[in-house]
């Protein structure tokens, strides 16, 4: 582009040296005029030209692609939250509460759904964060960015690692001085040296492109965890999640509760931290059906199961230990998780915690 301007600068100098020996003053003058208006009308065009193709390149294509129910990964169709995704817990409404869908696009150009979250702007952490599991998310498989960075971030491959290039900016907005800044380190800075910058959707969930995994550091998704608990027992719940994935895709809600919690500093941010955490799963038995999770109507055709940490390094137990049902949760936290099951089944489906069923876990 600097290169551009320079040459028309140049061709500018010498029309005006031509005009000037070859013509007389007041025919000059206009031509002189005249040209000097064309080059800036031939700048501002460059300048507009060059200024679309960056915010193009630059700021994610929002075009609604059509929502298809039964997919495996239901499309973005420019709805925040939409109630046909199956991990979606129910909305409640509060004064610091704000609900937020990241959309990304992944290497193959289809634009999908990444993560959605309940943000307490008062605690600083989500009290949930639900996704789902497929393995378009996986595979192909790239670094890991840790491009930790405010939500909403657009980052890039950097000299340092990463770049942050601006802010997509999508509603609702979340005010930056209302986030961790855990691009600035983790939570262990002064008194709390066992807390990590813990992820409530893994980084390592969304492997398949830069910015499908670099939202998994937004400061939205990350909350202080006992680090001890994050490093052991709860990776090996993640890692043995991903191997619970299947066709249909596996459905997830990670959360947090505060039942006797604290605030303390960090980064010149006030946080509270999780008395607790918790991983919900829900998924077809045979993993093949095609079918919408609201289709069954048969409970045996669905199994759910829960985990439940003390975020402590008391609370750091093999998953078997953790376990619990999806009800118990509810009764604990007064939030309804999956929705979309039949009402029918419900009950049924949402007291299951056979560790047994789960290939994985056993």
């Amino acid at each position: 582009m600097k290169g551009f301007f320079s040459l028309l600068a140049t061709v500018a100098i010498l029309t005006v040296g031509v005009l000037y020996a070859t013509a007389p003053s007041s025919q000059w003058e206009k031509m002189i005029k005249k040209g000097l208006k064309e080059v800036a009308k031939t700048l501002e065009n460059e300048y507009k030209k060059q200024t679309k193709e960056l915010e193009k390149k630059y700021t994610p294509n929002h075009k609604a692609p059509k929502v298809i129910p039964g997919s495996p990964s239901i499309k973005h169709n420019d709805r925040q939250l939409n109630p046909v995704w199956a991990e979606l817990p129910e909305i409640v409404e509060g004064q610091n509460l704000v609900h937020k869908t990241y959309f990304t696009t992944l290497s193959s150009g289809e634009r999908v759904r990444n993560y959605s979250i309940c943000y307490d702007k008062s605690k600083m952490v989500s009290l949930w964060v639900a996704y789902p599991l497929h393995k378009i998310y996986t595979t192909p498989k790239i670094d890991r960015t840790d491009a930790w960075a405010f939500d909403d971030a657009i980052t890039a491959y950097g000299e340092g690692g990463y770049d942050i290039i601006g802010y997509e900016n999508t509603k609702p907005q979340i005010p930056q001085y209302l986030q961790p800044q855990v691009h600035k380190g983790g939570f262990n800075d002064g008194e709390n040296r066992q807390l990590d910058r813990g992820h409530m959707l893994p980084s390592a969930s969304r492997y398949n492109s830069w910015t499908t995994n670099a939202q998994t550091f937004y400061a939205t998704n990350i909350f202080p965890q006992n680090a001890r608990l994050n490093q052991q027992n709860w990776a090996e719940v993640e890692n043995r999640t991903r191997e619970s994935m299947c066709a249909d895709t596996l459905y997830v809600v990670v959360g947090t509760l505060f039942e006797n919690s604290t605030t303390f500093a960090s980064r010149g941010r006030h946080i509270t931290r999780p008395s607790h955490c918790y991983k919900l799963l829900l998924r077809t038995r045979s993993g093949n059906t095609g079918k919408n999770i609201s289709e069954i109507t048969d409970a045996d055709e669905l199994m759910a199961i829960g985990f439940l940490y003390e975020n402590s390094s008391a609370g750091n137990v093999e998953p078997y230990k953790a376990v619990v049902s999806i009800a118990e949760v509810e009764s604990r936290c007064g939030i309804k998780f999956f929705p979309n099951i039949n009402p029918a089944i419900e009950k049924a489906v949402k007291e299951q915690k056979n560790i047994t069923l789960w290939r994985a876990f056993r």
